[in-house]
This record gives C-alpha cells, sequence and structure tokens, in this order.
C-alpha cells in the first residue's frame, strides 16, 4: 500500500533556510503537537503497509520497511488508541505485528533493515516489546508466542559475560542493549521462563562494569571511537531505569543510582539556569559537548526518561527539564499542513545536517516525541511496554 508522497521543494529549501539561521517556531499545547506526530506517523505506515517506515528523507522521499521502526510503533499506537478512543490505531498497531511475526525467522530473530538484511538484537528485544503490548491489549497468544521465540534466540546468541555482540550493529557490544534486558526481563515476568531473567540480569551487571565518574558508562556509542548520541544514551538510561523494577534490590539500586548521577550531570550543566537551554547532540566522557547540533530524537527520549525520574522524585527538576528537552522538540516540528513528509514529523537533528541521522525525518524520533507528550498528558502504559 505505498504511495509516494512528495512536498512543494520550496517548503523544504524554507526548513533548511530557517535551520541555517537558527529559527524557532511557537510551539503549542501538547495535544496539537501529539495529534500532529501521530498523523505523521500514520503516513509513515501507509508508505510500507502493514509495517513501518524508517522514515522520510529529504532528497531520497520515504524509506521502506523497518523491523525495528515497527516494533516502537506498535505500543505507542495502543497508548494513543488508548487516549484517543479512535479504533484505527489499534487496527494499525494489529496489522504491525502480523506483519512482524510473518517476517520473524525460524530461529526467532528478527532482521535490520537494507537489501541485505541480518538479524539484529536491538530490533529483536524492541519486537519482544511489540509482542507483549500486543498480548496484554488484545490476548493475543500468537504475539506471545513470537516473543518467546524471540527471547529464545536472544539469549542464545548472548556471551558468556552478558553482553550481546554477535548480531548487534558493528559486531561490538553497546549498553543501549539495555532496552533488550528490559524486554526480556519483561518476558520473564510474563511467563515464568527463569532463563530471560538470568540473560537481562547478566546483561545488566556487565554493563555497570562499565560506569565511571558522574554515571558515564562506556559503550553507548552506536560506532566505536565515536561519541554517543543523545538517542543512545537515553537508550541505555531508560533501559537502566525501566529494568530496575524487574532486579533484585542490590541491582535495581546500582542501576537508579547510574541514571540519578547521569541526568543531574546532564541536566544541570546543559538544561539549568539559561534562558534557551539547549543540550548537545552527542556527548563524551564527563558530559562534555562533542556536537554542535540537537539530536531531537534523543531530548524526546530523554524527556520520556526525566518524566519517569519525576514520578519517583516529584521535587525535583526532572519535569522542568523535561519540559525543556520536549520544547526543543516542539519548536522544530512543522505544524503547517501540506507537505507530507515534514507536517507533524520530527527531525533527526537541528539544524536538518547535524550529526544523528542527518537529512531523515526518522520514525522512531516521532515516537520518543509522541511517548513523552502522551506520558506528560497522564498517558502511561496502560498496557503496553517499551
Amino acid at each position: 500500500m505505498r504511495v509516494e508522497e512528495r512536498g512543494s521543494p520550496g517548503r523544504l529549501w524554507g526548513r533548511l533556510w530557517r535551520d541555517g539561521r537558527g529559527d524557532l517556531r511557537p510551539h503549542a499545547e501538547d495535544t496539537v503537537h501529539l495529534r500532529a506526530v501521530m498523523a505523521w506517523l500514520a503516513r509513515a505506515q501507509d508508505q510500507a503497509y502493514p509495517a513501518g517506515s524508517f522514515g522520510y528523507h529529504v532528497v531520497k522521499g520515504w524509506d521502506g520497511a523497518a523491523a525495528e521502526t515497527t516494533a516502537g510503533l506498535i505500543p505507542t499506537f495502543l497508548r494513543y488508541a488508548h487516549w484517543s478512543g479512535e479504533a484505527d490505531w489499534l487496527r494499525r498497531a494489529r496489522a504491525m505485528g502480523h506483519w512482524a511475526r510473518g517476517a520473524q525467522r525460524p530461529d526467532g530473530a528478527v532482521v535490520g533493515r537494507g537489501r541485505r538484511s541480518q538479524p539484529v538484537v536491538l530490533a529483536t528485544g524492541q519486537m519482544v516489546f511489540a509482542w507483549l503490548s500486543l498480548f496484554r491489549f488484545d490476548g493475543d497468544e500468537d504475539a506471545l508466542r513470537a516473543a518467546r521465540r524471540a527471547g529464545d534466540w536472544l539469549v542464545a546468541v548472548q556471551h558468556a559475560d552478558g553482553a550481546w555482540r554477535r548480531d548487534d550493529a558493528r559486531g561490538v557490544a553497546h549498553t543501549r542493549d539495555a532496552r533488550v534486558a528490559w524486554s526480556l526481563l519483561v518476558l520473564a515476568e510474563a511467563t515464568g521462563g527463569r532463563h530471560y531473567r538470568a540473560a537481562g540480569e547478566s546483561f545488566l551487571r556487565w554493563a555497570l562494569t562499565g560506569v565511571g565518574a558522574g554515571g558515564w558508562v562506556d559503550h553507548m556509542a552506536t560506532v566505536p571511537g565515536e561519541a554517543p548520541s543523545t538517542s543512545a544514551i537515553a537508550h541505555t538510561l531508560e533501559g537502566f531505569w525501566a529494568a530496575a523494577v524487574y532486579c533484585p534490590a542490590e541491582l535495581a539500586e546500582a542501576l537508579r543510582s547510574v541514571v540519578f548521577q547521569a541526568m543531574e550531570a546532564m541536566g544541570r550543566r546543559y538544561l539549568g539556569g539559561r534562558s534557551h537551554p539547549q543540550l548537545p547532540g552527542r556527548l563524551g566522557p564527563g558530559w562534555r559537548a562533542r556536537g554542535r547540533f540537537d539530536c531531537l530524537g534523543g531530548n524526546a527520549h530523554l524527556a520520556c526518561l526525566c518524566l519517569r525520574l519525576d514520578e519517583c522524585r516529584p521535587r525535583g527538576p526532572y519535569r522542568l527539564w523535561a519540559a525543556r528537552l520536549l520544547e526543543s522538540v516542539a519548536r522544530h516540528q512543522d505544524l503547517r499542513p501540506g507537505h507530507p513528509g515534514l507536517s507533524g514529523g520530527v527531525a533527526g537533528s537541528s539544524p536538518l545536517w547535524g550529526g544523528c541521522s542527518p537529512g531523515w525525518y526518522p520514525a522512531l524520533a516521532a515516537k520518543f516525541a509522541a511517548d513523552a507528550w502522551m506520558r506528560r498528558l497522564g498517558v502511561g502504559e496502560t498496557a503496553t511496554v517499551g
């Protein structure tokens, strides 16, 4: 059901010109931004229906189906269905879940995007969230069986020290796989599978061996030797925080301590006490800036985490920091109708050619923005996870 949609080139060049000048748009109510970004996500799904498209590129147009994107959209669509009461979002989530089961390999793995797709640990872990959400929301036993097969594959390819290196990006371990560990712990809770719990805890203990001063965590970068984007940092820290709920007390306390230290370091340095605060799109050890751009998906994801922390410590600065991070996303979101690839979407970077998905409006950036706006509107996990 792919429909190629292109907007006016003048609209695009106007966006690039405004980015170059650093122009920002006034932001609206959360519900306005949320409805706009969800409309964009629906268009993104329509380009690769029933799966979810990776996103929109300002030169290449809409991209094709991507398993990790599809996995991320399912819980978000289910939450939005719960909030809006609109049944079409449930239909869309079910269609994505059905597509994903058909695309799952016999060994349980989920493949990445591209012509030479290989099984990917992170995409498989995110799909566990998606299938568990469909099971919780719908009682879909086929989705639960698919989640089990995915979990079994993740356990089988895990290294003895707890990390995943085989079938992950560039063959190296990444602490962003904390989200994978979290998915296994949720799967263990749903099924009673002790091997899932053991695998999840093993990864988290490995990840904690790389924690340094101020909550800095080694191996957060997608590409070895590069400074991690705030998107990769958010994957790591939210994974730690959410996984802690399912862990023994000592491990849970260690994970939460790292998250508080890390967010305090970033928040105090970049998000507090400024009239126009900016969190750099890449950070290095000691939380030093390594990029002069905003990673908008990372900002949205970290806003989700700050809102989680606010639920634990409501008198802290976390809701303010979430507001500032979300404001940066809202002020760069184009709310004007007319361009199907830009209207309502969230760019990877600002400026658009920055160091986080340059030229792209990635669906996962829009997903985390939608999650953050829903969380601030009081829509928690409901029956979903991930």
